[in-house]
């Protein structure tokens, strides 16, 4: 069963989160502070972390870059800062996959999870001797890393 661990402090919009999330078949885990985040993180190994960036404890940039240096896992900031300069520290600086302004809309918020987790699970596609690491953004021909460049 796919996991989300949600992180935030608005008690009513985590509950309906879980509720949201939990009716689509995904089991939550619910933090609403953002110095237990990383531990729990560590404890419940989730799918994909649904974070806010006002939390009380640790801001939601400093959860992310921490849960960045450990992992792949998709991170998805669910936040009312809308601000560019906070777009694109989340995006950029703490290394979240996606950025959602408050407020989203259910199935939007799901959609988007969704899509996210679709990434992450890609698995490597093998045509003859050449493997395509599409997560790790790789090619190998017997097991060498072919050298490319980002185009």
């Amino acid at each position: 069963m796919t996991s989300v661990l949600v992180v935030d402090d608005d008690q009513d919009l985590a509950e309906m989160l879980g509720i949201v999330l939990n009716g689509a078949g995904i089991e939550v885990d619910l933090v609403s502070r953002g110095d237990e985040a990383v531990e729990v993180f560590r404890n419940s190994q989730p799918d994909l972390v649904l974070l806010d960036i006002m939390l009380p404890g640790r801001s939601g940039f400093d959860v992310a870059r921490d849960i960045r240096n450990e992992s792949d896992i998709p991170i998805v900031m669910l936040t009312a800062k809308a601000e560019t300069e906070d777009i694109v520290r989340g995006l950029e600086m703490s290394g979240a996959d996606d950025y959602i302004t408050k407020p989203c809309p259910p199935r939007v918020l799901l959609a988007r999870i969704r899509a996210r987790l679709r990434v992450h699970d890609q698995h490597p596609i093998s045509i003859g001797d050449i493997v395509i690491d599409l997560k790790g953004h790789k090619v190998l021909r017997d097991g060498d890393e072919i050298q490319l460049t980002p185009t």
